[in-house]
């Protein structure tokens, strides 16, 4: 099977992982009904066979990994239900209940803007079957969990729950929802993995040095990102030793992954640092913007980690005079070029985002300022 190739007959996840997409097949002017995406496992329909004409609706399956998958040939299903038309009910009964799961969970109504897809689709599942839900039933409170990222993991928790050890509706409704938000169970793994690193910083003790603290940190967000699906190439061409200048345009963080603390954990040095930290054992040294005062949060783990302070536009400083300004962007200059120096002379990888501010992605790469040149 190639991708985007049509399915013919049962096919069965034997491993990997694939995403499957639901839609009607529209005839001419028909608009088509907006359907979302849902992850399969082992062991999961990927494609369904149509049997004498009847019922048809077409199922794209997308691989995210490797795959291997069991196929059962539409004729050999047909020779099986012509022996045994027992099995032939039997067969067709599991396999529309399933589709019937599947569609319902699938069916996406058009979100508001400040609404996460998966919730929408949830609220969805949760309305079609309200006759079916007891009013003192904990799935009311998942729509409500969901829309924080502090309590998503309640969420989770709670269907998880009710999937074991709920009513039989509870039981059959909590499968369906789980289904839909395994992209979401990974975006929690991710956010207490960024809490772990964060914790992990700022919590140790006094004596602990810096650069230990920053291979710490590289090894709990290596974790974290490892529940996301991310594609790197060309490591190969890395430098086989460290003691280099790296230079990349710096994003903004989705305010979505916030901390608690009002900090925006900063994902893209985050992620490059873990990639070199991976290659050579050892995390960089990065150029970080000097913080204002009020971010207590930003201030209590950059100031552990050892990183190269610099003033920038972000950090609150245009209330000095333009002398004073100018003094002070002196002095961080000779500062990065003599520390910056040391860094790479240890053999040490000096991380630097020389654009001096994050950018949203529409708006990258900025200016560029010359200190990761100079040095």
């Amino acid at each position: 099977m190639q991708q985007d190739e049509r399915l013919d007959g049962l096919w069965l996840l034997a491993a990997g992982s694939a995403e499957r997409y639901f839609c009607a097949p529209a005839e001419a002017g028909e608009r088509r009904l907006r359907f979302l995406s849902l992850p399969a496992r082992g062991g999961v329909a990927a494609g369904v066979p149509t049997l004498d004409g009847g019922y048809r609706a077409e199922t794209m399956v997308r691989a995210v990994s490797a795959c291997w998958f069991y196929r059962i040939p539409t004729q050999s299903i047909e020779a099986l239900i012509g022996g045994d038309p027992e099995f032939g009910r039997s067969f067709m009964q599991r396999q529309l209940a399933r589709l019937s799961h599947l569609i319902t969970a699938a069916r996406l109504p058009r979100p508001r803007a400040d609404e996460e897809p998966e919730i929408v689709a949830l609220k969805s599942v949760l309305q079609q079957n309200q006759a079916r839900i007891p009013v003192t039933s904990q799935l009311h409170t998942v729509p409500h969990l969901l829309a924080h990222r502090l309590t998503t993991a309640s969420a989770l928790t709670c269907l998880d729950q009710l999937r074991d050890t709920g009513s039989y509706e509870e039981r059959a409704i909590a499968r369906v929802c789980v289904d839909m938000l395994a992209g979401i169970q990974a975006e929690v793994s991710f956010y207490r993995g960024v809490l772990d690193a964060y914790a992990a910083v700022t919590d140790a003790a006094q004596e602990a040095q810096p650069a230990a603290l920053r291979r710490r940190c590289d090894e709990i967000m290596a974790g974290a990102f490892g529940h996301l699906r991310t594609a790197v190439r060309g490591t190969e061409h890395l430098p086989a030793a460290p003691g280099h200048i790296v230079i990349i345009n710096h994003l903004c963080c989705p305010g979505y992954y916030q901390l608690p603390n009002d900090y925006h954990f900063s994902f893209d040095t985050a992620f490059i640092s873990v990639l070199l930290h991976a290659h050579y054992g050892d995390s960089p040294v990065r150029v970080v913007r000097q913080s204002p005062g009020a971010e207590y949060g930003h201030n209590m783990f950059y100031g552990r980690l050892g990183h190269i302070t610099v003033p920038t536009l972000e950090s609150g400083i245009e209330a000095a005079s333009p002398e004073a300004l100018e003094a002070l962007r002196r002095a961080s200059a000779d500062a990065l070029l003599e520390r910056g120096a040391e860094a790479i002379g240890r053999g040490e990888n000096v991380l630097i985002c020389p654009e001096g501010q994050c950018q949203k992605s529409v708006n990258s790469p900025a200016r560029f300022y010359s200190g990761a040149f100079r040095l």
